[in-house]
């Protein structure tokens, strides 16, 4: 798969029963991952709609993409270098909030407004998905 797609591939798989952190991660993994069988996508499961549908917490597109930062830059040994998967994380948030003005779900759904079928949501997965995209190509990872 090309990277270009990645946007509407995310988004189809939103459309197609995925909540948004699944959608994200797993747009994610078939571009740069690693994971063959897409276990990710069962860590992101509770991540969507807010952590567990609440809209409390953080927007599970960005959970799902830090989730997938974890899953191919994070360290297994303590004592580890981390500075390459915090430092895109926090870029992805930094990008995240200029994009939206915010990243807590229930901020996001208001500022969104009524929406049929979660259609802002999708859109939303889709455009991050390819600015995130754009940062690990940009970091050359």
């Amino acid at each position: 798969m090309k990277t270009e797609n990645i946007g509407q591939t995310a988004f189809d798989y939103y459309n197609n029963g995925y909540n948004c952190a699944e959608a994200m991660v797993r747009a994610l993994n078939e571009n740069f991952g690693e994971d063959e069988d897409n276990q990710i996508t069962k860590f992101a499961t509770a991540f969507g709609g807010g952590m567990g549908r609440t809209h409390e917490e953080t927007c599970g597109t960005l959970n799902g993409a830090i989730l997938f930062l974890g899953s191919k830059y994070g360290r297994v040994e303590s004592g580890s270098n981390i500075d390459k998967p915090m430092d895109l994380a926090a870029k992805f948030r930094e990008q995240f909030i200029e994009s939206y003005s915010c990243t807590q779900c229930k901020e996001l759904l208001d500022n969104f407004g009524p929406q049929e079928n979660s259609i802002e949501c999708k859109k939303m997965v889709s455009r991050l998905a390819v600015e995130f995209a754009g940062i690990i190509k940009k970091h050359n990872c």
